[in-house]
C-alpha cells in the first residue's frame, strides 16, 4: 500500500471528510505530515483545504528524525497556540485497547483519566511557567517580538546552511594560492605572521552582483570549480 501511493489516498479522504464535518481551522498532524501538505497543494483538495485556513504538521514523536528545517516550520513546539497536543493520541488510544479488557466502561475511563490528567498539566503550566517566563524576559530585557525575529533568523540559517557564502569561497581561493607557492616556507611565514597585513589597503572584495559581464562569469565559473572540488 505504501509503494503503490494508496497510503496517501487514504489520508486525503479522510481529511476531505474531517473538512466537511468538523470546523474550519483544523490543524492536522502526521508522521511525514510535511510530505502530505506538498500532496495536497497538487490535488482537487487544496482549494478547500486552503479556504478552510487549515494546516498540516508531524507529530512529535516522529518529528525529531525530520531535518532542522522541517522541525522549524512543521513541529508543534514551533505553532502558536498548539499547547501540549503531541499527536500520539491514537497511538495511546491503541495502546490502551490493547492492554485492557474489551469493557467499554474501562477504555473511556482511562481516556477520561488522560484527558483530565492533561489538563491539570497545561493548567498548571499556565499558572507557574507564564509568569516565570515574563520574570525571565524582563531580566534579559527581551520581547516577544524579540523571539519572533529569533525564530525567523533561525528559519533563514537553517534554510541556508551548508551553501558557501560567497565571500568564504574568495578567501578560501586566496588561502589556497598561498599554499601553492613553491617556496612552503616564505608561504607559511606568510600565511601564519602576516597573513591579515598581506591584504592591499585598497583591496576590496567585489560580490558577482556587482561586478562586471565578464568579472561575474570568472567568478561564477570559480565559485562553482570551488564547490565541486570540495565536494
Amino acid at each position: 500500500m505504501v509503494r503503490s501511493g494508496e497510503l496517501f489516498k487514504y489520508m486525503l479522504s479522510i481529511m476531505n471528510k474531517a473538512l466537511e464535518v468538523l470546523s474550519p481551522q483544523l490543524l492536522i498532524g502526521y508522521d511525514v505530515g510535511c510530505k502530505l501538505a506538498t500532496t495536497v497543494k497538487s490535488t482537487t483538495l487544496a482549494t478547500k483545504f486552503n479556504e478552510s485556513n487549515s494546516r498540516l504538521c508531524i507529530d512529535a514523536f516522529h518529528g525529531y528524525t525530520h531535518n532542522y528545517t522541517c522541525q522549524d516550520r512543521n513541529h508543534p513546539n514551533i505553532i502558536q497556540g498548539m499547547g501540549l497536543e503531541d499527536f500520539s493520541t491514537m497511538e495511546r488510544i491503541f495502546s490502551s485497547s490493547n492492554q485492557l479488557a474489551p469493557w467499554d466502561e474501562d477504555k473511556y475511563m482511562n481516556i477520561g483519566n488522560m484527558l483530565y490528567n492533561n489538563y491539570r498539566q497545561a493548567h498548571g503550566i499556565i499558572e507557574r511557567e507564564t509568569i516565570e517566563f515574563e520574570h525571565a524576559k524582563l531580566s534579559l530585557g527581551i520581547t516577544d517580538a524579540s523571539i519572533e525575529e529569533w525564530q525567523k533568523q533561525q528559519l533563514v540559517y537553517l534554510e541556508t546552511l551548508g551553501k558557501e557564502a560567497e565571500w568564504d569561497v574568495h578567501a578560501m581561493t586566496y588561502i589556497e594560492l598561498l599554499q601553492n607557492l613553491r617556496d612552503a616556507r616564505a608561504a607559511a611565514q606568510c600565511a601564519s605572521a602576516s597573513f591579515l597585513d598581506a591584504i592591499p589597503t585598497d583591496y576590496q572584495f567585489v560580490s558577482t552582483s556587482t561586478a562586471t559581464s565578464t568579472d561575474a562569469i570568472y567568478a561564477n565559473n570559480l565559485s562553482q570549480t570551488r564547490k565541486l572540488e570540495t565536494q
